[in-house]
């Protein structure tokens, strides 16, 4: 995902990564990233937790404004 958000951005789509293997983003580089501190599988939040979900993508959402 790292690569394609490269690609992506190179050629004026924003992106941004969420993950949860924070050794995995740093190594991968993507341009924007943020780590949720989840279990692997996790990374839009809590199952079923509505409320941290919303968190969740709300705070992604405010990365493209960094």
């Amino acid at each position: 995902m790292c690569l394609i958000a490269r690609y992506l951005e190179a050629n004026g789509i924003p992106t941004l990564c969420l993950g949860s293997a924070f050794d995995i983003l740093s190594a991968g580089s993507p341009p924007r990233a943020m780590f949720v501190n989840y279990p692997l599988g996790h990374s839009a939040g809590k199952p079923f937790g509505r409320a941290d979900q919303e968190y969740v993508v709300e705070s992604a959402l405010n990365g493209f404004n960094s």
